[in-house]
């Protein structure tokens, strides 16, 4: 099994839609993790409706911005909604046959400074008191733990990216290494004023 985590910075466009239908389509024991959908939970279910053997679950969005989603092919697993808010979504994950559980949150880190650090609180609460298993947080934490992996740009420092870094170790995080490269994001500007984290 795999997780995906992808900020798709909106689904309302039928090109977005068809490209991540397709993306999703082509993969197989994938579990899917969406974030800035910018879309209603209506419309993303009228969606999945006429996608055949799709599982999913949407927090819509909070006006244009926000969304998230998770979504599945039916697969030997069985994944049930906990609990959820506009920045998290939190799933009990059971790989069927083996019996094995996990806790997957989704997440898409808002912008303002209190909802910032009380989003760190509430997931370090979570996963304090867990007693399903091991836990595994993905998303979108709009913040990188070091400069190291930040080419071009003014260096980042400052309160947010220590309070992410200390809830990272306060809750012994481990921040797994990507498969091709280190970065995620990219400005899409080229020459000097390249930015890619």
């Amino acid at each position: 099994m795999r997780l995906l985590s992808w900020n798709v910075k909106g689904i309302n466009v039928s090109d977005k839609w068809c490209l991540i239908k397709c993306q999703i389509d082509d993969t197989k024991g994938v579990i899917w993790l969406l974030q800035e959908t910018k879309w209603s939970k209506a419309e993303i279910e009228a969606k999945m409706r006429v996608w055949k053997h799709q599982n999913g679950f949407f927090r819509q969005s909070d006006g244009a911005s926000g969304g998230l989603g998770i979504i599945w092919k039916h697969m030997n697993v069985k994944i049930s909604l906990v609990g959820e808010d506009k920045y998290w979504q939190y799933c009990l994950v059971t790989t069927l046959g083996q019996n094995e559980n996990f806790n997957l949150f989704n997440v898409y880190r808002p912008s303002s400074a209190g909802d910032k650090q009380a989003l760190w609180d509430l997931l370090s609460f979570k996963l304090n008191n867990n007693t399903d298993g091991s836990c595994v947080v993905a998303g979108d934490f709009n913040v990188i733990l070091s400069n190291i992996k930040k080419i071009g740009g003014i260096q980042r420092t400052g309160t947010s990216q220590k309070d992410f870094l200390d809830f990272v170790e306060k809750n012994h995080i481990l921040d797994i290494v990507l498969k091709n490269g280190i970065f995620t994001w990219t400005n899409w500007i080229l020459g000097f004023s390249n930015i890619v984290e």
